[in-house]
């Protein structure tokens, strides 16, 4: 939604820091890269179920670490 801020909070970043984190994530080369693309309904399914593949991951590496998803 090119909301830096409101994104880096859903991608459970602590709003505290979500602001900063948010305008350093726009700078990245993927971050630029898919907020100029232009992706029809079946890529962004294909995104979509990719991100919620890193989550199923991150979520793991979390539990193997013993963090809590406040950490």
């Amino acid at each position: 939604d090119g909301n830096a801020r409101q994104a880096a909070v859903r991608s459970g970043i602590p709003e505290i820091y979500a602001a900063r984190q948010g305008q350093w994530l726009k700078k990245l080369p993927i971050v630029k890269t898919a907020l100029s693309a232009d992706l029809d309904e079946p890529d962004l399914r294909k995104l979509k179920r990719a991100l919620e593949e890193i989550e199923i991951q991150i979520d793991q590496c979390r539990e193997i670490l013993g963090l809590d998803e406040r950490d």
